[in-house]
């Protein structure tokens, strides 16, 4: 069965209380939970992998995605169109 996000999040706290010694009665945010075990929260986790799959499409040579995406053109940008009149 496939975790949903809200679960892997809980699963990476409980991970972070394992590391710093605290528990959840202790009542720490989970700002500062992450933030002092240096773990990424599951959105950050996400954010950089996309970033990352992004990056690979447009920089590296034989990537599966580089077929089907087309390069931005600030001409078709409708702001630099000239329109006829």
């Amino acid at each position: 069965m496939a975790k949903t996000s809200s679960d892997v999040q809980l699963a990476i706290n409980d991970l972070a209380r394992i590391l710093l010694g605290v528990r959840r009665a202790d009542r720490l945010r989970v700002v500062d939970l992450l933030d002092r075990s240096h773990l990424p929260s599951v959105n950050e986790i996400l954010v950089k992998q996309a970033a990352i799959s992004a990056w690979k499409t447009m920089n590296v040579d034989r990537c599966p995605l580089e077929r089907i995406l087309e390069g931005f053109d600030e001409c078709y940008n409708m702001r630099c169109m000239v329109i006829p009149s």
